[in-house]
């Protein structure tokens, strides 16, 4: 008896293990987008020598738009804007997905990821199927930071890549 509860509990932590691992998250419901107004405006990193900003707007009630870019500015002294992705936040059928068109990946095509964990400033999206990253979160620091993070599978490595960002001052 004891022997077939300890092969039952290791069968059962084996298996969501694997649910875990190979990214079977269970899609969270959502009734409105208001729990994620907080990411609305703009947000900076620095990379090397540019900084990098995340801007996002709320469109409606199941919308909000953001768009990734850095300013660099060349040896002239002229600035140049880089547009990385454009992205869309966009609640459909009570599931929320985050839409990310990056410039120079997947063909030009958007990738749809699905929210997956949500608990107070914390959000995560998946999608398993994609070649990297699987997951991306949005973790609220306090009321002017936030930590991005993508990661997954990349090839037969694990990665993970953090982006602590500051909401710019108005």
């Amino acid at each position: 008896m004891k022997s077939q509860l300890k092969t039952s509990f290791i069968s059962s932590v084996s298996i969501v293990a694997a649910f875990l691992v190979f990214g079977f998250a269970k899609e969270i419901s959502f009734h409105n987008m208001q729990q994620l107004h907080w990411l609305s405006g703009t947000w900076f990193f620095k990379e090397g020598d540019d900084v990098v900003y995340e801007h996002w707007d709320s469109v409606n009630d199941s919308l909000m738009q953001g768009r990734s870019y850095a300013i660099h500015v060349k040896s002239n002294g002229m600035a140049d804007t880089i547009i990385f992705e454009t992205i869309q936040l966009a609640l459909k059928n009570k599931k929320l997905q985050y839409i990310p068109t990056v410039n120079g990946q997947n063909g030009g095509k958007p990738v749809a990821f699905q929210a997956v964990e949500q608990s107070g400033g914390k959000i995560v999206f998946s999608n398993p199927s994609h070649d990297f990253p699987q997951y991306i979160s949005y973790e609220r620091i306090g009321g002017d930071s936030l930590v991005a993070a993508i990661w997954g599978k990349q090839g037969e490595r694990d990665v993970r890549q953090e982006f602590k960002m500051q909401r710019v001052k108005k």
